[in-house]
């Protein structure tokens, strides 16, 4: 099957499109009168206020180096700290070393609430 097509010149007249400018008003606007109602009850929906809620949190942040090797520790800063050898883990997630950064007490970051 050959299908040809014919050239044609058509000319289309101008054509201006302009938005139409709507005033925004909160009288009759069902999302405005939504809202009101929402922060009306906001303390009712508070799910820490209510019997039914409850829940446990538990936290725990722990920072460390990545890709620490052992001949990275007997060179520069480290070499004055023999015993950061002793500290480094592989991590389960690499696969690499790492060496736990120790702040504050154990070395992490745990909340119970």
């Amino acid at each position: 099957m050959n299908v040809k097509l014919r050239s044609d010149d058509i000319e289309l007249q101008e054509v201006i499109v302009k938005p139409k400018r709507e005033k925004y008003s909160r009288k009759n606007n069902p999302a405005v009168e939504m809202m009101k109602k929402v922060i009306a009850h906001k303390r009712n929906n508070k799910l820490d206020e209510n019997d039914y809620y409850q829940y446990n949190k538990y936290q725990k942040i722990t920072m460390s180096l990545n890709d620490v090797t052992p001949e990275m520790l007997e060179k520069g800063m480290y070499k004055k700290m023999p015993f950061l050898k002793d500290q480094i883990e592989l991590c389960e997630e690499t696969g690499k070393f790492i060496l736990p950064v120790f702040c504050g007490r154990n070395g992490l970051t745990e909340n119970l609430s």
